[in-house]
């Protein structure tokens, strides 16, 4: 009988740690956010389609560097970003049009930008 209390309370402990682990996972899960803003021309204010936009950390980590492309209005978005700060760079083809520092905190972030026609 000794032997199976001892058993109970060895599986109790694991499922606590177990439980511990997720709810620190999904706490962190909970904290990424949102960047997203509109790449406009500085002519006639208009959005730019089809540029590479790139959000790159600070403390680089080459598995992380999000890319994605501006829509029809010059709109972007990034998902899932974790506070911190960030480098945003936009790019047409292999030009490089614009970069700035983008810090990230609770909040989440609209960051809009004109570029050069």
């Amino acid at each position: 009988m000794k032997q199976k209390g001892r058993v109970m309370i060895g599986t109790r402990r694991r499922i606590a740690a177990a439980l511990f682990v997720l709810l620190v996972t999904s706490s962190a899960a909970a904290e990424d956010l949102t960047l997203r803003g509109r790449i406009a021309s500085q002519g006639n204010g208009q959005g730019v389609a089809e540029l590479i936009v790139k959000l790159i950390p600070s403390q680089p980590k080459p598995e992380w560097v999000k890319v994605t492309s501006t829509a029809n209005d010059g709109t972007y978005s990034f998902q899932g970003v974790p506070p911190g700060t960030y480098t945003l760079e936009v790019y047409r083809g292999a030009t490089q049009l614009h970069s700035a520092m983008v810090t990230l905190d609770q909040s989440g972030q609209i960051q809009d930008i004109q570029v050069a026609p």
